[in-house]
């Protein structure tokens, strides 16, 4: 066994959630810290339970296909595309699930609202407007005893990445008198920008985005009551970038 234990004991009680803007041509992300993105971004640090994860294997992965049989019995297969339209002004009214790629599904449950919203009602209104948008979701994977408990060089084990929408009812429990949310998103190809686009983009969230803090008072997510420990995400690559678009989810493991 390593002299460094990469056994993990307990979950991260964080998610990064920003919000993807643009068109076929353009594409845009909320920035991690910076204090214009607080209304189309959600940093959690209060989740009550490591993130539910389910990576789907290609082997199990459900889709929509357009199957050809060739004469000798081979099957070429084509990705159906799945496109509703409003009948009476043409705009895409596509279902969410009818667009996903079902290549993860991810819970996180909540006990606090987000850092940017002031009130638990705040965020809860905050979301529930945000139905139908595209998402970049970025989750830790686990602590590990070192990871844990080395303030000066410690971190979340590593973290996933996915583009998803919001796919499940937003049912808020009260337990006690306490409350927490729980959301679960599925993963989604993103019709917005060309491929240079999303390079040019996720590749440019560095490390100091994510822990930053800005003049509008958006700090680092970091454990509360452990001072000085912050939980930094790694840097996407190009090819990162372009399995996002496609609604592939990225795994980087932590550098530490």
């Amino acid at each position: 066994m390593s002299t460094t234990q990469y056994i993990p004991l307990m979950g991260v009680p964080a998610a990064w959630l920003l919000e993807l803007t643009g068109n076929a041509t353009t594409l845009a992300v909320a920035l991690p810290s910076a204090s214009a993105g607080a209304a189309t971004r959600f940093k959690f640090d209060n989740l009550s339970e490591n993130p539910a994860i389910s990576l789907k294997l290609a082997s199990t992965a459900e889709g929509n296909y357009i199957d050809i049989t060739r004469a000798d019995g081979a099957i070429i297969r084509f990705d159906a595309i799945s496109l509703v339209l409003d009948g009476t002004d043409e705009s895409d009214i596509t279902d969410p699930a009818e667009e996903s790629t079902n290549k993860a599904e991810i819970t996180i449950t909540t006990n606090e609202g987000d850092v940017d919203s002031s009130t638990w009602t705040e965020f809860y209104a905050k979301m529930y407007g945000k139905q139908g948008s595209y998402f970049l979701l970025v989750v830790p994977t686990a602590f590990t005893y070192d990871g844990r408990v080395n303030q000066a060089s410690g971190n979340a084990d590593g973290f996933i990445f996915c583009v998803v929408k919001l796919t499940s009812d937003m049912d808020q429990n009260q337990p006690g008198g306490g409350g927490h949310l729980a959301l679960t998103f599925s993963s989604i190809a993103c019709p917005y920008g060309e491929s240079a686009d999303w390079t040019n983009t996720l590749t440019g969230l560095l490390s100091i985005d994510w822990t930053a803090t800005d003049a509008g008072g958006s700090a680092p997510i970091g454990l509360k009551g452990v001072s000085g420990f912050n939980i930094t995400v790694e840097s996407l690559a190009s090819a990162d970038a372009l399995l996002l678009k496609a609604g592939t989810p990225v795994i980087k493991a932590t550098t530490f």
